[in-house]
């Protein structure tokens, strides 16, 4: 929330970056409901919950666009007529929809949301607290969760490195506009709604969440290609169609797979590690990606991104059974 009052006011650039780094640091919500996923769910119907999870972001991924698109046009100070420093801005009226937005939801957590974990199933010796993901990833030691960690780091620094120049992409090489860029958006969200909603629950029921993932990857590396060699629109969204079934697949597998690696007392730590290295991987993705973009051309990231996709292709096939830690618990 303090965030988004920052950005209200952010009348200067120095002060919109400290908002949004403000909100970065602060932004531990989708580890706490995968934490509480884990919690309320056993570990055959974990992907289920994590599934969820994933539609309520395509969900904000298709809303969120539409509702900053039409908020832009709700001008509280006109462009010309803008002071710096801690002022109102033409972007506020999206700020304080945020705001607004971000207030109902600190509500629903007081007054909605209860503890999920009892004390007895709470680690008793917690791990000592640090900054890097890695270290912290070191101390869980137990089989399958560095693997899993990992891959979704290299997965998803590809993922973002494409998903950050896509843009640029569509503008400079097909023309597109800023209306047909908020429908790309609407069609990127439509599509992780229906494959991580509909398509990964019933193949991770089938065939498990490592061989989902698998399948997920396939999916996304010639969907990258596909899209860094576009020249018409229809070929741009047939990419768009693959990159997407592939992150629909891949991800919930990879959450559900990092939960039921680790026992019910350290769901919280484990899953924290994992969405801090997504977070780690959102930073330096976009980095890579602009630089790939305007140091070489256009469709080298897509390219770099499709090769650099072998690395969690590889990594999965060597991941471990998943031990049934819901049933040495009863047994206990």
């Amino acid at each position: 929330m303090l965030a988004n009052l920052i950005w209200v006011f952010a009348g200067s650039f120095a002060l919109l970056v400290f908002g949004r780094a403000l909100g970065g640091i602060m932004a531990g919500n989708i580890s706490t409901a995968s934490a509480v996923a884990a919690d309320i769910t056993t570990g055959k119907n974990r992907a289920s919950g994590m599934i969820i999870i994933g539609v309520a972001l395509g969900l904000g991924f298709i809303l969120g666009p539409a509702i900053g698109g039409f908020a832009f046009s709700w001008q509280l100070v006109e462009s010309g007529k803008a002071v710096a420093g801690l002022a109102l801005h033409p972007f506020s009226g999206p700020a304080i929809i945020a705001l607004a937005i971000a207030g109902i939801n600190w509500l629903l957590v007081i007054f909605l949301l209860s503890e999920s974990l009892p004390p007895e199933k709470r680690d008793q010796h917690p791990a000592q607290r640090g900054f890097n993901p890695f270290a912290q990833l070191k101390r869980i030691n137990l089989p399958g969760v560095a693997s899993t960690n990992l891959m979704y780091f290299a997965y998803w620094s590809a993922f973002s490195a494409v998903e950050f120049t896509i843009t640029f992409f569509a503008t400079e090489k097909l023309g597109f506009k800023p209306v047909d860029i908020a429908w790309m958006f609407v069609f990127i969200g439509m599509s992780l709604i229906f494959f991580q909603g509909g398509v990964a629950r019933q193949l991770i029921k089938r065939v498990g969440e490592r061989r989902t993932a698998l399948v997920g990857v396939c999916c996304t590396l010639p969907g990258f290609l596909i899209i860094g060699n576009a020249t018409t629109a229809g070929v741009l969204y047939g990419g768009l169609l693959l990159m997407t079934a592939g992150s629909g697949m891949t991800m919930p597998s990879l959450n559900s797979l990092v939960s039921r690696y680790t026992p019910g007392d350290r769901q919280g730590l484990s899953l924290g590690v994992f969405r801090s290295l997504g977070s780690l991987s959102r930073a330096i993705g976009p980095i890579m990606g602009g630089l790939l973009y305007w140091k070489f051309n256009s469709s080298m990231p897509f390219w770099v991104g499709a090769a650099f996709l072998v690395v969690p292709f590889f990594m999965a096939l060597g991941l471990p059974p998943v031990p049934d830690y819901d049933e040495v618990s009863s047994e206990q």
